[in-house]
């Protein structure tokens, strides 16, 4: 007798009208699936599945709408996604988690693992390879590293954000913006990197809100490890010029770190860096500075 006791599906498909997949939803329901025809959270009957079918070490109960134990979202025309509300994030891990990373609190209250995916930094969960190829600064061939080409677009992207960071840090730039949607797309990438669940399944979690895309941003980019880089490990970040002490074999890319300035905020510049949605991921430099002396991260809060 088994002792595996029957969990709820954590993800969830009603499709109105239906009795197959449509077109365009098959491609989530290609590795497993489990389907049948039932009423749902739109009007008349339909086909409610789940990529989730179980496995011997996994099993499920039955597949069924039952409208108080569930959250459901429409994203499409007759299309609806949905979770039974007690499922969380280690009900739809992965297998294994990529290494390194960190565990967030989200808006449901539960811990998430957030992967870094920033390629500029060692702590990068992204698996990388090597290749042998011509280096111009070198004016020979060299091994050289990049992130995975599953993941190389997605580590661009974060690429391009800590470099942002970098150049707010050293400059004093005030106000740096990023795209509202952008941020949030990316976020929700990087939770699937971890987790066997779409971006559009995500939302289903409640799991977002203001608070979360700050955290998942903090992480994703691994922000304090990042203004370790950009001190260049100088006791004083407010001296007249900081040029971080990296070599080409520290950074992946093999590229160098451009010398950068640092502001003194007690001139009276406003410093304010990075707002992101209308929140300030950095109060000012001064700020930055202490609070990661003190061991703390970095201070994330509304303005």
């Amino acid at each position: 007798m088994s002792d595996t006791v029957a969990k709820p599906f954590p993800v969830l498909y009603w499709f109105s009208g239906a009795n197959d997949i449509p077109d365009g939803w098959d491609w989530r329901f290609e590795r497993r699936m489990i389907a049948r025809n039932s009423d749902g959270p739109g009007t008349g009957s339909g086909l409610l599945a789940s990529p989730f079918a179980g496995t011997p070490e996994v099993q499920y109960g039955a597949l069924r709408y039952a409208a108080g134990l569930q959250n459901w979202v429409r994203v499409d025309d007759g299309v609806w996604i949905g979770t039974f509300n007690v499922c969380g994030p280690d009900d739809v891990a992965r297998p294994q988690f990529l290494p390194g990373g960190y565990n967030v609190e989200l808006g449901d209250g539960k811990v998430w693992r957030i992967p870094v995916a920033n390629p500029l930094l060692p702590t990068c969960s992204l698996q990388r390879t090597e290749f042998f190829a011509w280096d111009e600064k070198a004016n020979k061939c060299r091994w050289k590293k990049r992130v995975a080409e599953d993941w190389r677009q997605l580590s661009e992207q974060v690429e391009k954000y800590a470099e942002i960071i970098l150049s707010a840090v050293a400059t004093g730039t005030d106000g740096v913006d990023i795209d509202d949607d952008e941020l949030r797309d990316i976020c929700a990438r990087v939770i699937c990197l971890n987790y066997d669940v779409t971006p559009f399944e995500i939302s289903v979690f409640e799991c977002l809100n203001a608070d979360a895309w700050g955290k998942i941003f903090h992480a994703f980019v691994d922000v304090d490890n990042l203004l370790q880089l950009s001190e260049g490990m100088r006791a004083d970040p407010f001296s007249d010029a900081v040029a971080p002490d990296i070599t080409p074999e520290e950074n992946i890319f093999g590229e160098w770190i451009p010398d950068a300035t640092a502001t003194d905020p007690t001139t009276g510049t406003d410093n304010s860096l990075l707002l992101i949605g209308g929140s300030s991921l950095f109060s000012n430099l001064r700020d930055v500075w202490t609070w990661r002396k003190n061991g703390g991260g970095v201070n994330v809060g509304e303005d």
